[in-house]
């Protein structure tokens, strides 16, 4: 199907902080972890505290209940297993977008969502239906770091999306660049100039 694609980068502020523990620990049991399993990562995060340096004066030790582990092993896990959820409840009823079947390649996704529709049905970023839903989780979306690129259908003339979020031709993502050109001149050159 030839359409025009909008490609989402939506940014979350402080997503592994703002994690709601109660609600990941329900999450992780409808996903199907075993309780015990569920049980030893909750007891993981039991008594967590944290402190603060401001100007070289530590602060006292303080409880942290929300939030996983960010030196943890299992906290990009946690927190895929929690977005997946949200972004499922986000669109249970709408069947937009454009299925992708991906693998991945060893390097961790995490705090970026790539979403892609095939038309732009808000005004602003906050307007898409997920934006609710992170609220509803506790997350944030960052409006300065969330990026949408337009890829026009072969031979069109591009003009650009009137929404108020950055605009761009070309994005770089987990050290791919990306483009919204089909070739892959400006990949190829990126990686020359980064070797370089």
């Amino acid at each position: 199907m030839r359409t025009h694609v909008y490609t989402n980068f939506v940014d979350l502020m402080k997503a592994f902080a703002t994690v709601n523990r109660d609600g990941l620990w329900k999450i992780m049991q409808k996903f199907g972890c075993p309780k015990g399993f569920t049980h030893l990562v909750h007891q993981l995060h039991v008594g967590m505290r944290a402190r603060v340096t401001d100007n070289g004066t530590v602060s006292k030790a303080f409880s942290m209940t929300n939030g996983v582990k960010q030196s943890c092993v299992l906290a990009p896990t946690l927190f895929s297993l929690m977005f997946s959820y949200m972004s499922k409840d986000a669109y249970r009823e709408e069947r937009l977008g454009i299925r992708i079947a991906y693998q991945m390649d060893g390097r961790l996704i995490y705090e970026l969502l790539m979403y892609f529709c095939s038309c732009v049905f808000t005004v602003t970023i906050l307007e898409f239906f997920f934006a609710d839903e992170a609220g509803i989780f506790g997350l944030c979306i960052n409006t300065e770091k969330t990026v949408v690129m337009h890829q026009p259908l072969p031979n069109t003339t591009y003009s650009a999306a009137q929404i108020n979020v950055n605009g761009s031709h070309t994005f770089t993502y987990l050290g791919s660049n990306l483009s919204r050109s089909f070739k892959v001149n400006d990949e190829i050159a990126h990686r020359i100039a980064k070797a370089s």
